[in-house]
């Protein structure tokens, strides 16, 4: 019999059947595709909480980004105020976060994971935060255990008494039934050591939040990149130790990727190219006797000057830490296949180790858990999601939105298109001319979003963001190069603008998935294009890479297309997130109409959609 004793209000419409379906698949891998204002995070709780206590398991929750980690505490919270019960589970953030030394440096924001860990491991004897903590009686967090905490309460509780928050949440793990975290403390295994050394993962139930991320998130984990001109600041940095026998070695080594990548960049056709790993590798340690040596010697030496940049108050950073790091990892993959290294001239020239063996990578993971739960309101196709995810014995649920006609009026596009070989001047004109209709004919907050950035730059070109301000209406334009603050008060601004505003952005951007609009935020999108990948080395290496595993028909599918249409899902789910929302959609381009294509788009989307000419 199913449990729905841990739910905490009433059932809308799937709840109930979801949880009745967890708890049937208990034990197995389980995939969930539900769109926004489901009500996912508390149904998915509600059905693991009876299992977890029954058989002794805990919870790893795991999210994008730092910032969400506190959503499933905050229903726990409910859970247990509204079903009167105490279960104990907080949000865990890393050093950056929980680190109270870190207060003391003036460049605070600069510092990231591995700056951290550094001033972490290199301060600790002398930390009193950390010694404040050793002498705590652990027995005396009985009561502080009691109900859910986020994290920013955690770091509170433990600056009033002057204890380090983040060795207390490394005591927390072991009393907690669900723990929040970023992915990378699942997908990294150098990262994620302080969870794994105080939870079994194999008495553990994950849970991958907003999955269709994981994909990408699990390349992030495994590639890094070396600019250029961080090779000025190497040989900078070797002037500190011109006594040391390894010195005359680190500036041959620096002189031979000079050359190399300079002969690359002046040899490159393309933004980007394919660099072959051993053709690096042989260039990188001509006349150098011992690479792996001289390797470990400038990691040594990166570590002295991280000490002396902590000992000014500087974020502990060494370019020359940072080379021996990367070509370390280069030649430890250099025979991989789905490992690849690119020479790219984008934001400065660089080269990136590229890692595209998700699957691969990801199916070592899955498999430490005792069973894992995939969720998102787009992993359709749900099959092609677990083959590219490496998900293995599993089940599915994909539930119905609560969207209907009545939510989503649905409008795709005939004659406009950004097919590379269609989009032209006179094309963007068109697409101008097609939203200047769009915005006339609603005054709420409406966004354009754009297949790219140089689909945007076209529509400015032609005159978009005078049409918009011709109307009377406020144009919010998000910029490639801008930063985090910049992007937050043109959010607000646009949410505030009382129906006058129409943000311009990029589908895939920040404001596309990252963002949420409830109620009137945002009523309306005009969808320009496709937002298919750019056609640079590392897609084609991708999709060549997918071809050898999938076949080419499906390689191609899952490297190219399904991305494109998962960021288009979440573009438009901006505007629906909640069943009383209501909001126009424009696709602006003629293939959504194509079958192969309006099978992958929201059932609102799919079951709503009208053919109407351009809008012109």
């Amino acid at each position: 019999m199913p449990d729905f004793s841990f739910f905490p209000s009433e059932f809308r419409d799937g709840q109930k059947e979801l949880i009745e379906f967890i708890q049937k698949a208990s034990g197995k891998n389980i995939c969930i595709q539900a769109s926004s204002g489901f009500g996912k995070t508390v149904s998915i709780l509600s059905a693991l909480l009876p299992v977890a206590i029954k058989e002794n398991k805990k919870i790893i929750w795991i999210v994008k980004t730092g910032n969400e980690t506190d959503r499933p505490i905050e229903e726990l919270k409910t859970i247990n105020e509204k079903t009167e019960n105490s279960i104990f589970g907080f949000s865990y953030r890393g050093k950056k976060d929980m680190c109270l030394l870190l207060d003391a440096f003036r460049d605070r924001g600069g510092f990231d994971y591995a700056d951290v860990s550094f001033l972490c491991k290199h301060s600790l004897k002398e930390c009193r935060y950390f010694k404040n903590f050793e002498a705590i009686d652990k027995n005396m967090l009985a009561d502080f255990l009691s109900s859910p905490m986020l994290f920013s309460e955690i770091r509170e509780f433990c600056e009033r008494r002057e204890i380090c928050p983040y060795m207390l949440q490394k005591e927390m793990l072991k009393h907690a039934r669900l723990v929040s975290i970023n992915y990378n403390y699942i997908l990294s295994e150098k990262i994620g050591e302080s969870i794994s050394s105080k939870i079994n993962f194999a008495d553990a139930i994950l849970v991958v939040d907003e999955a269709h991320n994981i994909q990408q998130a699990a390349s992030n984990v495994n590639s890094s990149k070396i600019f250029f001109h961080a090779l000025d600041r190497v040989l900078n940095e070797s002037e500190l130790f011109r006594r040391e026998e390894a010195y005359p070695e680190i500036r041959k080594l620096v002189k031979n990727l000079e050359k190399f990548l300079a002969r690359k960049e002046k040899s490159m056709r393309e933004d980007e190219e394919i660099v072959e790993a051993p053709e690096f590798i042989e260039s990188a340690s001509s006349g150098i006797s011992d690479i792996a040596s001289l390797l470990n010697s400038m990691k040594e030496f990166g570590n002295t000057i991280k000490k002396r940049q902590m000992d000014d108050g500087k974020a502990p950073r060494s370019s020359m830490g940072h080379l021996s790091d990367f070509i370390s990892h280069v030649m430890k993959d250099a025979e991989e296949e789905g490992v690849i290294l690119v020479a790219t001239r984008n934001g400065g020239f660089a080269l990136e180790k590229f890692d595209m063996r998700c699957a691969q990578l990801l199916r070592e993971r899955w498999s430490l858990f005792s069973s894992c739960v995939f969720c998102s309101g787009t992993l359709n196709p749900i099959d092609g999601f677990c083959e590219v995810a490496g998900v293995e014995n599993y089940s599915e649920k994909a539930l119905p939105s609560p969207y209907s006609g009545e939510n989503a009026e649905v409008f795709i596009t005939r004659g406009l298109t950004t097919k590379w070989d269609s989009f032209n001047k006179d094309m963007a004109k068109k697409y101008v001319s097609a939203i200047k209709t769009f915005v006339r004919a609603h005054s709420k907050n409406l966004a354009i979003f754009s297949s790219s950035y140089r689909i945007q730059n076209e529509l400015m070109q032609g005159g978009l963001k005078e049409t918009i301000e011709e109307l009377g209406r406020k144009a919010f334009i998000e910029s490639q190069d801008s930063g985090g603050s910049d992007a937050k008060k043109l959010l607000e601004g646009f949410k505030r603008s009382g129906g006058k505003g129409v943000l311009v952005a990029t589908a895939g951007g920040r404001f596309a998935e990252g963002a949420d609009f409830p109620g009137k935020e945002l009523e309306g999108i005009f969808l320009v294009g496709i937002p298919f990948d750019r056609i640079s080395a590392k897609t084609k290496a991708l999709i060549d890479y997918y071809k050898k595993l999938y076949g080419s028909e499906k390689g191609q599918h899952y490297a190219y297309v399904v991305p494109a249409f998962r960021r288009v899902s979440q573009t438009l789910g901006r505007a629906l997130r909640s069943k009383d929302d209501k909001a126009v959609f424009v696709l602006g381009d003629e293939r959504y109409s194509h079958p192969r294509f309006l099978r992958l788009l929201p059932d609102y989307i799919r079951e709503n959609a009208k053919l109407v000419e351009f809008l012109g």
